[in-house]
């Protein structure tokens, strides 16, 4: 229970950090696939 409380507390900068890292590699793995299918 309190390491739920606490993961809440710290909830909004993990998750903005989450979505960075997960849009940073989105966005690689785009840049390097889109290449290849519009060739």
């Amino acid at each position: 229970m309190r390491h739920h409380i606490r993961r809440e507390k710290t909830d909004p900068a993990s998750d903005m950090w989450r979505v960075l890292r997960i849009g940073l590699s989105i966005g690689l793995i785009l840049l390097l696939v889109l290449p290849l299918f519009i060739n």
